[in-house]
């Protein structure tokens, strides 16, 4: 009965609290959804939530579309998606560091820890671009407590991170704190 509606006579149905218009159009853009997800290329582990944001997105588009802005409930709809999915997808990545230890324990029981730069490709760092990879990216510290134990300024540190950060990606290695 409903699959020869379309979108407006959908909403229509839909305002008039009609439950089998909205759920062919949960079944119509749920399709929609999920080629959506394919097409970002989102890994499988996170399928199921990012279709149930889509179709919250799908909610929130049937709940706030109106017809005198001239635009198509499928694009309206289209550009909620995106937006949400893009703004999912840079929040949800935890990139981790590529890079190996080689772990020494000394006699003390203390652990000294180099970076293999061979297999990375970080033979153009300077010296304070590897102590900051191994104390704040890797280490967890903050800026201010890494100026503080080599007693340089902290916007120097922060330009250091900028540099480092900069040749990474020219490397395409992707850096980001570990949690």
């Amino acid at each position: 009965m409903f699959l020869d509606i379309n979108d407006y006579e959908l909403l229509y149905l839909i305002k008039e609290n009609n439950e089998k218009a909205l759920n062919l159009m949960y079944y119509k853009y749920g399709i929609y959804i999920k080629k959506k997800i394919i097409e970002m290329k989102i890994p499988k582990r996170f399928f199921e939530e990012y279709l149930q944001e889509g179709f919250m997105c799908l909610y929130n588009a049937i709940d706030n579309f109106k017809e005198i802005y001239n635009k198509t409930f499928f694009c309206f709809f289209d550009l909620i998606l995106s937006r949400k999915f893009f703004r999912l997808r840079n929040k949800s990545y935890e990139y981790q560091i590529n890079v190996s230890f080689d772990l020494d324990i000394d006699l003390l029981g203390e652990e000294v820890s180099s970076f293999r730069m061979k297999e990375h490709n970080f033979d153009g760092l300077s010296n304070l671009e590897k102590n900051l990879l191994k104390d704040v990216i890797i280490g967890g510290l903050k800026p201010i407590e890494v100026a503080n134990i080599y007693n340089l300024n902290v916007k120097k540190i922060y330009n250091a991170l900028f540099s480092l950060k900069n040749k990474c990606k020219k490397n395409n290695e992707i850096l980001t704190k570990q949690k």
